[in-house]
């Protein structure tokens, strides 16, 4: 039930649609029985889910098996949650399930090619993410403080003199409807966007990093920690993950990592540099340390990360 991913308009609108308001993938279910503090829900159509999958329930009476639940046991055709609180029973009424969306809102006057987003949670400062989604191969964004209607907002970042049009989010390398892989991850006040723009059966793990939300901030009067991670550049055939991972420093000649405004806030969008610890030299003069800890790392076999420091 998922979305797909192509080099078409509107087809980046259709999956943060889905993944930030709608929710996707609707099943119905058969049955919601309740024992032992543990909800089992039955589809027999078969359902797409994954353990730490968070489904949205809804229609069920008690009303309190309605809302998100986190997935902790699947088999073929049944979901398992934890239900604490709620008392041995079978649920009535016509039931359903469907993945929940990241809790976002969209902004009147948003259509299916041109839309604005913004995080729902009352922490957070508010800022939108416009997405200009009328291209084939990809989509332009540009984040504002305040947006009184799909075509007028205040405080660009970038502004236009950073990025003319926005960042570019891409899609496909080609203009056609052949799917692309693509991964969502977030929550109402943050996500990531992970898309591999090259040919799904050639090119499985690599992809482009974009994200738009909420960082924590450094100081408690900092209200302009919002981020919006893109590339500058309006060619998707560079498949390595961009925006993100590559932590060393500011660098504009290929993508941008960019706040409002800076942490005083004073002046208008700021460019961001990222840092990591995880970003040390491994002997490979050409490239400074620039890709940081090789995995697996030889002591322990393992995946070292750390937190990325604007």
């Amino acid at each position: 039930g998922a979305p797909q991913l192509s080099g078409t308009a509107g087809a980046l609108v259709s999956i943060l649609d889905a993944c930030l308001i709608d929710g996707f993938g609707l099943k119905s279910v058969d049955s919601l029985v309740v024992a032992s503090n543990v909800a089992t829900m039955t589809i027999s159509t078969g359902h797409p889910y994954e353990v730490d999958s968070v489904v949205l329930v809804a229609g069920a009476t008690p009303s309190s098996l309605n809302g998100e639940w986190r997935v902790t046991e699947i088999g073929t055709n049944t979901v398992k949650f934890a239900t604490t609180g709620i008392s041995d029973q079978t649920a009535t009424g016509t039931i359903t399930s469907k993945f929940a969306p990241l809790g976002w809102s969209k902004l009147s006057g948003s259509t299916s090619t041109i839309t604005a987003y913004k995080s729902t949670n009352v922490a957070s400062p508010g800022h939108y993410l416009r997405v200009d989604d009328t291209g084939t191969v990809e989509a332009r964004t540009v984040g504002y403080e305040t947006m009184s209607d799909i075509n007028t907002g205040s405080a660009p970042f970038p502004t236009a003199a950073q990025q003319s049009g926005g960042l570019y989010w891409h899609k496909s390398s080609t203009a056609d409807s052949v799917s692309r892989n693509w991964v969502v991850i977030g929550d109402d006040r943050l996500f990531y966007l992970w898309v591999v723009p090259r040919d799904a059966t050639t090119v499985t793990s690599q992809g482009i990093v974009f994200a738009f939300g909420d960082f924590i901030p450094q100081g408690s009067t900092d209200l302009f920690n919002t981020v919006l991670m893109g590339k500058t550049q309006n060619s998707s055939s560079d498949q390595y993950p961009y925006c993100l991972f590559r932590s060393y420093q500011t660098e504009t000649n290929s993508r941008q990592t960019v706040a409002p405004r800076s942490f005083n806030g004073i002046g208008t969008a700021t460019q961001l540099a990222t840092y990591s610890d995880a970003t040390i030299f491994n002997g490979n003069a050409s490239n400074s340390g620039f890709w940081g800890i090789a995995y697996p790392n030889g002591p322990d076999n393992g995946l070292i990360v750390s937190k990325i420091v604007l």
